[in-house]
């Protein structure tokens, strides 16, 4: 199991994203909360409540659904970052793979 986490401006683009992955089969599931984001651009300081969000996925389709959500993300230079997932319980691991089928 691998997450993929990223940041989009709304409730709704986050709730497109989502649809789009999990329909795709690309994701098994996506979750979503709003953060507040301190960050850089073009050597300004900015501050921006934004909602993230955390897709969960096989090592096979990774490549794949990464490819996907830089041709759909709504920024034009969106942070899409992977990681393993670690000690995840046996039955999450087998739902995740057989929704991904």
């Amino acid at each position: 199991m691998k997450f993929i986490y990223t940041e989009c401006w709304f409730i709704t683009q986050a709730e497109k994203i989502a649809t789009a992955l999990v329909r795709q089969k690309l994701a098994a599931c996506v979750n979503w909360w709003p953060v507040e984001s301190l960050y850089q651009w073009k050597s300004k300081m900015h501050r921006h409540r934004e909602v993230a969000l955390l897709c969960k996925t096989t090592d096979g389709l990774v490549d794949k659904a990464r490819r996907y959500l830089l041709r759909i993300h709504p920024y034009k230079q969106p942070v899409i970052a992977v990681w393993p997932a670690a000690k995840i319980n046996t039955s999450a691991v087998n739902w995740l793979r057989q929704e991904l089928r």
